[in-house]
């Protein structure tokens, strides 16, 4: 099993590195990847995003789905991180 390790501590150039290679092995190699973040910008090409508040679904959707939702946790989160 593939395990996505914290990438908090990297710089943001190492980190996208990571994260195009992770969706590489998403679309050629058919894998399903689970990624924990509190970087929004990690998620900016996810299939899907789930957000959980106190251990509920909030929301789901893609990134522009999210972002764009007034009142929207995951709106707030990324407009937190501008």
């Amino acid at each position: 099993m593939l395990q996505h390790k914290a990438t908090s501590a990297l710089d943001k150039e190492t980190e996208y590195s990571i994260v195009e290679t992770l969706v590489h092995l998403r679309d050629n190699d058919g894998l399903t990847l689970v990624s924990v973040s509190h970087h929004p910008e990690t998620a900016l090409k996810a299939d899907k995003i789930v957000v959980l508040a106190q251990g509920v679904l909030a929301e789901e959707g893609t990134y522009d789905e999210l972002a764009g939702k007034e009142g929207g946790i995951f709106k707030r989160i990324v407009e937190a991180g501008e």
